[in-house]
């Protein structure tokens, strides 16, 4: 199985949290197109987007704010960046920024949408108006009207269970481990660009792997690499990020969790780019089976299970030992729940993906979930498809809730 085109379309650079960062690039886009002087800005957002972009900081500005990611981006007009819109912001576009928030109108709120991710951004001057939609993927424009004509149209992604459209697990099992590595060497670029935000600021033996490799030590550097890069992008400080599935959070946690562990077994580079693919894989296939935007944390739960994978595979075991390392690193975490995006998502992910490892290592040692136990059957795609099944279908009254507590509404 060829995985390039599969690699490419899920691992994105980024700047900042996602979802600020998609507000931001639907904002530039509109903007570059609108005639004359903006005067006011609207966004519309669907629950899910809404809660991930309200609490999570803006890099370089490192404010919190929907209204401000959205000004940021008309701003900047710069739609060709997409997602790295917001690594333009410089001291220009700073007292841009601070003259015009008092000066324009701008206006954020929620509603149900068919699409968990759905966007909508509206820019506005004297007599003309902009709108763009993103819906689906977070770079995926699928409408642009100008003054009441189309511009753009585009179907949006496709929907969460028929991406990757009739693959199993067990192929990318496959390509990860026995695969040609050149279409996996780019992999390796992408860890580097995450681990840069991990070691910024590290002091020399501060993230020394573990010498002893006690699995508990292990998983304790693996946990701080994973920590010190989404304390980072969460923060707002300005690091470009790999991400996996539309979350950065994702593609630190399925990398570093492989790269700090590596690093402790001083794995050798074939084993250490193999290791990485199956993990980042492994994670991939599980957020394909759920929406983009998610209600269970779905960064931590797929972040976990490819870090389990990965272990498993250091530590010598065989396909048998990695599907039981998901297994149990499903049945321990589904159910922990995504209540915005934010800087505590660093503890989050971390623990996660340390827990991941763990489940690795014992799997290895054939202590696992079983198969018939709760959500955890025999088949592992099977097990894969009911997690999405409980986080698309079974959770949006839980959201609500969420999204009430979040707001202070109750």
């Amino acid at each position: 199985m060829d995985i390039k085109p599969l690699l490419d379309r899920e691992i994105k650079l980024t700047m900042g949290c996602t979802d600020p960062g998609t507000v931001a690039y639907a904002a530039a886009q509109a903007a570059s197109l609108l005639p004359g002087e903006l005067a006011a800005i609207r966004v519309r957002l669907s629950p899910n987007l809404y809660k991930n972009a309200l609490y999570v900081g803006i890099p370089i500005l490192k404010q919190r704010g929907i209204e401000h990611a959205a000004l940021l981006g008309a701003l900047i007009k710069r739609p060709e960046k997409k997602l790295e819109v917001l690594s333009l912001i410089d001291e220009t576009v700073l007292r841009q920024f601070a003259l015009a928030k008092e000066r324009l109108e701008i206006s954020v709120d929620y509603q149900e949408f068919a699409d968990p991710l759905y966007l909508e951004v509206e820019c506005r001057s004297a007599g003309h108006c902009v709108k763009v939609v993103i819906q689906g993927d977070y770079d995926r424009i699928t409408q642009i009207v100008c003054d009441q004509e189309l511009l753009h149209t585009a179907a949006a992604a496709a929907l969460p269970q028929d991406a990757p459209a009739g693959v199993s697990w067990g192929e990318l099992y496959h390509s990860a481990l026995h695969g040609g590595l050149e279409e996996l060497k780019e992999l390796g670029e992408y860890e580097a660009i995450n681990r840069r935000a991990a070691f910024h600021g590290a002091a020399g033996a501060e993230l020394c792997p573990a010498a002893d490799r006690d699995i508990h030590a292990m998983a304790g550097v693996c946990r701080e690499y994973v920590f010190r890069a989404s304390r980072m992008r969460m923060s707002g400080e300005p690091f470009q990020i790999a991400s996996v599935a539309g979350s950065g959070n994702l593609g630190i946690a399925s990398m570093l969790s492989v790269a700090g562990l590596c690093d402790c077994l001083d794995a050798a580079p074939e084993r250490r780019l193999r290791a990485l693919a199956l993990s980042v894989l492994t994670a991939i296939y599980i957020k394909s089976f759920m929406d983009r935007t998610t209600v269970m944390c779905g960064t931590a739960m797929a972040g976990a299970a490819g870090a389990g994978a990965a272990a498993a595979y250091l530590f010598g075991g065989d396909r048998s030992a990695v599907e039981r390392a998901i297994d149990t690193a499903l049945g321990t975490l589904t159910g922990i729940l995504c209540d915005g995006a934010k800087e505590s998502c660093a503890f989050k992910v971390s623990m996660a993906a340390a827990n991941g490892v763990v489940d690795g290592y014992m799997a290895v040692r054939e202590r696992y979930i079983r198969g018939a136990s709760g959500m955890i059957t025999a088949d592992i795609d099977r097990t894969i498809r009911n997690i999405g099944r409980i986080n698309n279908e079974c959770m949006k009254e839980v959201n609500h809730s969420i999204l009430k507590i979040i707001q202070n509404r109750y």
